[in-house]
């Protein structure tokens, strides 16, 4: 007989998100977090104590199957650099945005160009993998164009759910370990019988400026792409 639990827990960590959840099987396990932040700083000391004692009561190595980061907030990703040091993060999911709205979100979240995650916003692969205590961590983007499903469709598998990736990004999908899956897609975990994570890339969070502004990032994103081949 074939035994299956799921369990989620929100951890309170003040202005931000963390979500952490294990899914059981009989002897097997498959834990995931999703977001990890906080933006007021008696959130971000509740923050790291609760990385610390995540998944503890296993006496397991300290690892998480997946980490999904569901968008580029700094209440969102600031506590992610704590996981991926202290777990062997075996897979990272976000969503694809093009260089120009990284730029402009970091702007929004008043990011400096030299301040702490600006990286993560010019380059996330290079980004998680620098930090990542595990070396061959996977990197799945979230495309933004919504595929459209019909019901006469064959059942999904993992490996149909990825499309090629986009040309100008070759600098983020630079190793087999990279890869752009389709949006709306599903992630399928036959491990633990067969479960399916939905994600959804959100096109609506772009960001709100005129097109002078747009195409000034635009340009700058031109300029970061040309110091990176110097």
């Amino acid at each position: 007989m074939t035994l299956l639990s799921a369990e989620v827990t929100y951890h309170g960590v003040g202005q931000g998100l963390f979500i952490s959840g294990e899914i059981t099987s009989n002897e097997r396990s498959f834990k995931w977090v999703y977001d990890c932040g906080s933006s007021s700083k008696s959130g971000k000391l509740l923050l790291e104590r609760k990385i610390k004692t995540l998944f503890k009561q296993r006496n397991e190595p300290n690892v998480i199957d997946m980490l999904v980061i569901s968008h580029f907030d700094r209440d969102h990703i600031n506590g992610c650099e704590s996981l991926l040091k202290k777990f062997k993060v075996n897979k990272v999911i976000l969503p694809y945005i093009p260089l120009w709205k990284r730029i402009l979100l970091a702007l929004e979240q008043k990011i400096g160009i030299t301040g702490k995650y600006i990286n993560f916003y010019i380059n996330p692969t290079k980004y998680i993998n620098e930090i990542s205590e595990n070396k061959e961590i996977h990197i799945e983007y979230i495309d933004s164009q919504l595929v459209d499903f019909n019901e006469e469709e064959t059942p999904p598998t993992n490996e149909s759910q990825y499309i090629p990736p986009h040309e100008n990004e070759s600098d983020l999908f630079n190793s087999p370990y990279i890869k752009l899956r389709k949006n709306g897609g599903v992630l399928i975990e036959k491990d633990i019988i067969k479960w399916e994570f939905v994600f959804y890339n959100d096109e609506a969070m772009k960001g709100h400026l005129d097109k002078t502004a747009i195409e000034e990032i635009k340009k700058l994103c031109i300029e970061i792409n040309n110091d990176k081949k110097q």
